[in-house]
């Protein structure tokens, strides 16, 4: 980030009165929410594509699957953000956190009578950290964890690693609950960003269902909702050294560090 840019901040923060900040970049809270957005404040944005109703400790997730959409098939993940139109003058493009696909319940167990292979597909996470954007100065990109690029002013995808599914490699031929979490937890002080759009992706990255900002679905690679949203419950088929120079220096915040959260939302 050019240091024009660092002072003009610092200057406007200043005058503000906002000297001391938080130093979390959090998701913008969604309003009007979908019904398969079950979380969307803070720092976890997480749909649930599928619930069979049946964990105690679950109670309260939308309940239901997702009509041709084949579960098995799922292995990465893709979010598309942007930072919020009014904290662009301060954004360094230090943001980090987790994708998380956590598949649970059916032949896996849940609750009190969980299976030996619970734990290895209960909330697993691929870390991320750091955007790439040229035109703005910003590379604070981290060499040994995924990084956004730029696809857009501002905006910027970040895709995941395949994950394991069991549904595809025969460790259950049912499950209860996916789930499917973009946690921000590294971030950067005076920034929130916003999802756009997140999708899921097959091995060879064709897009299998986007989810939109809110949490709207369609199959395939479009991102409006359909009609109705399906409520029936079924079963699914078998078949840093960041290069962080911005406005967090200017003010005095604290550096951050991605993955020095451990994640601790495991289902219990």
């Amino acid at each position: 980030m050019k240091f024009s840019k660092i002072a003009s901040a610092a200057a406007a923060i200043a005058a503000a009165g906002m000297m001391t900040v938080s130093a979390s970049a959090l998701w913008v809270p969604v309003k009007d929410k979908a019904e398969k957005l079950h979380t969307a404040v803070g720092s976890s944005w997480m749909v649930v594509p599928f619930f069979d109703g049946v964990a105690e400790a679950d109670q309260g997730k939308p309940v239901g699957g997702i009509d041709g959409l084949d579960y098995s098939k799922i292995s990465k993940i893709s979010c598309t953000f942007s930072v919020a139109e009014e904290d662009r003058d301060f954004w360094d493009g230090a943001i980090g956190g987790a994708f998380v696909l956590s598949i649970n319940g059916g032949d896996l167990g849940c609750d009190d009578h969980k299976s030996d292979k619970y734990d290895t597909y209960n909330w697993p996470a691929q870390e991320w950290w750091g955007v790439v954007d040229e035109d703005l100065d910003i590379v604070s990109a981290g060499d040994d964890k995924i990084s956004a690029v730029k696809v857009g002013d501002y905006t910027y995808k970040v895709t995941s690693n395949a994950f394991e599914n069991p549904l595809a490699n025969g460790d259950a031929n049912e499950i209860g609950l996916i789930q499917v979490a973009m946690a921000d937890y590294a971030g950067t002080a005076l920034c929130q960003c916003q999802v756009d759009k997140v999708e899921l992706l097959d091995t060879s990255d064709n897009v299998l269902v986007t989810f939109d900002g809110k949490g709207n679905y369609t199959l395939g690679g479009g991102s409006s909702a359909p009609a109705a949203t399906d409520n029936t419950p079924s079963t699914p088929a078998t078949n840093v050294d960041t290069g962080v120079e911005g406005v967090a220096t200017v003010v005095g915040v604290a550096a951050l560090a991605a993955g020095a959260v451990v994640l601790s939302r495991k289902r219990k």
